[in-house]
């Protein structure tokens, strides 16, 4: 049997040295770089930082990567660039600034096929893997794993983020990402792809997502209280679409009704600590 192409789709914003280490983590995977397509996605503004990508690209000639620039910002429309160009048989998405294990791709295609959502373990660290420490997803991978049938709910809470995850052509297919929404993009998306999934099967350990966890990022950045209770407001009605066009799907109803309350609760998180 061939081996599975996988496409990794990475957006990048300003990028900083972080990139390198991204891209040196893919370059050192023990799966075949010859099946391997990375799509790096800048958005914003172009100077220096195209050039400065050029410079890094060269330096794994070993991992076919493809640069792409969109004047507009934004996640979502990057990404949506790196699915509209990708011609592997799956999908990983990645943050430009964390890292993966050795032999995360190896680990993760295993459990490739039809309808498997795969999960990995995800570890967090500021700047070193080897101290990298456990959190909330970690600990719902950990408690999961002992599960032998694992459901929408009991992993609902590693939903919320697009990355640590493989998703095969079909669980995707025509899904995008919603570019009016600069917060809770992922979780919406995730909300949308989990209709086409028919298992979620976590990969061994060995496959660890690192996520590097910076102050300064684009995800921890404050946000104007009118402009976050427009954005909460937007996906809540957002989700609701989503479940009227499954409605008889008790498991989704609950799981977009969680995933509504997840977003109140984290507005609420955000004002009090302003």
């Amino acid at each position: 049997m061939n081996k599975p192409k996988i496409s990794i789709i990475i957006p990048t914003y300003k990028p900083e040295n972080y990139v390198l280490s991204c891209l040196k983590s893919i370059a050192e995977q023990t799966y075949s770089l010859a099946h391997i397509e990375v799509f790096l996605i800048l958005n914003g503004p172009r100077d220096p930082y195209y050039n400065l990508l050029q410079q890094y690209i060269k330096k794994y000639l070993t991992v076919t990567i493809q640069l792409f620039y969109s004047s507009t910002k934004g996640v979502s429309n990057a990404r949506n660039i790196g699915l509209d160009n990708s011609k592997g048989d799956c999908i990983i998405f990645m943050d430009d600034d964390d890292i993966l294990s050795p032999t995360y791709l190896n680990t993760m295609i295993l459990h490739f096929k039809r309808g498997h959502l795969v999960m990995a373990k995800v570890q967090v660290f500021k700047e070193n893997v080897h101290a990298a420490m456990n959190n909330y997803m970690t600990t719902n991978y950990i408690r999961n794993q002992k599960e032998e049938h694992k459901t929408i709910l009991s992993i609902r809470r590693n939903m919320t983020l697009v990355t640590a995850k493989l998703y095969p052509n079909d669980i995707i297919r025509g899904t995008r990402f919603n570019n009016n929404f600069q917060h809770g993009e992922d979780s919406l998306f995730m909300a949308q792809v989990i209709v086409n999934t028919n298992k979620v099967v976590l990969a061994d350990p060995n496959a660890i997502y690192y996520w590097r966890l910076r102050p300064n990022s684009l995800s921890r950045s404050k946000i104007p209280f009118s402009k976050d209770l427009s954005n909460i407001c937007k996906l809540i009605i957002q989700f609701t679409k989503l479940y009227s066009a499954f409605p008889i799907k008790l498991e989704y109803l609950i799981f977009i009704f969680l995933q509504q309350l997840a977003i109140i609760k984290g507005f609420i998180s955000r004002q009090f600590k302003k």
